[in-house]
């Protein structure tokens, strides 16, 4: 489960992520999925068909075969009234079925309340799902959103128990020290190591970008999910997190990237995203549609190829995608 903010302001919204998977060998019946919305907060609505009912969001989702994944979403708003330091506490996300025996896994979450959060951070990697063996591409973005410079900025990063190890020296970005990982002595940044990323100084209004090439390891069962973890601080104590969660599906045949045509973008201006997708399967896929939700503080302007925008959102009716199909839609 992932809160899409490290903090969130009284009376703002709020989004959950619930990545779930069978990662075991044989097929779940009569499986749920349920979410206790958090003290303090006010359900605003759910994807996938879930039901509100006693406080609690709720998902039938059948028979999860071995292997089987799914992502479901969960909007809430943060109570008026709740002041800074206040805690939105999920306890807990959970999802049962039956197979030989009843099986059940439980996932928490806490978001903490604050008028104004000075450091911004966001975390990306994709594709996602993910393949064992496939290279996957992640990038870290820390920004000052306060109106004064912040000193003593880095960010840490734990390394999943999915991931091959790889060379500090395949990271781009800054300014600042290029990270390095530290934990069992090796070269690489390998499971379970600690990367730290020394920013230094970050003046207002400001950001950085850190580029990394992670590789999910071979065996990885479909189904596992692979968490990702980031934390910034400051010298005056500020701390922010953000966090993403990996599904490994290796029959997976569908796959989409998306690339911005800026890093920053000024108040007021324009900014294209071209939104590349292919079928790297063997077969045809019939009836597909690609969808693009509208960041949160953007407005839209249009999309090429036909794409419909409805609900915050642009879609595209591909139909059938061949095997081999690759080609890429944009919006501004």
């Amino acid at each position: 489960m992932d809160d899409r903010e490290d903090s969130v302001a009284p009376g703002a919204a709020l989004t959950y992520d619930l990545a779930y998977g069978n990662r075991g060998g044989s097929s779940l019946t009569s499986t749920t999925l349920k979410f206790p919305i958090p003290a303090g907060a006010t359900f605003v609505s759910a994807s996938g068909g879930g039901s509100f009912a006693a406080g609690v969001v709720s998902w039938n989702l059948g028979t999860l075969v071995a292997g089987d994944s799914g992502r479901q979403q969960v909007v809430v708003t943060a109570g008026a009234g709740l002041g800074d330091g206040a805690l939105l506490v999920v306890d807990a996300a959970a999802i049962t079925g039956t197979g030989s025996v009843q099986e059940n896994a439980q996932a928490l979450a806490t978001t903490a309340v604050r008028a104004s959060q000075p450091l911004g951070v966001g975390l990306e990697v994709n594709p996602d799902p993910a393949r064992p063996g496939e290279p996957m591409h992640g990038r870290l973005t820390v920004t000052n959103r306060s109106g004064s410079a912040l000193s003593n900025v880095k960010a840490l990063l734990r390394m999943p128990d999915t991931i091959t190890g790889f060379s500090p020296a395949l990271f781009m970005g800054g300014p600042g020290t290029l990270p390095g990982c530290s934990g069992f002595g090796t070269a690489n940044c390998d499971a379970l190591e600690a990367l730290t990323w020394t920013i230094g100084t970050l003046p207002a209004g400001a950001g950085a970008t850190l580029s990394l090439p992670p590789l999910l390891a071979l065996g990885i069962a479909d189904g596992r999910l692979t968490g990702w973890e980031v934390i910034v601080l400051a010298d005056n104590n500020t701390i922010a997190r953000a966090s993403h969660t990996l599904i490994t599906d290796n029959g997976n045949s569908l796959s989409v990237n998306v690339d911005e045509s800026a890093d920053s973008v000024a108040p007021g201006a324009a900014l294209t995203y071209d939104v590349v997708y292919g079928n790297r399967g063997i077969g045809s896929l019939t009836s597909t549609t690609l969808t693009f939700p509208i960041p949160a503080g953007a407005t839209f302007v249009s999309a090429s190829g036909g794409g419909s925008f409805a609900a915050g959102a642009v879609t595209w009716n591909l139909g059938t995608l061949i095997a081999g199909t690759r080609a890429a839609s944009r919006w501004w």
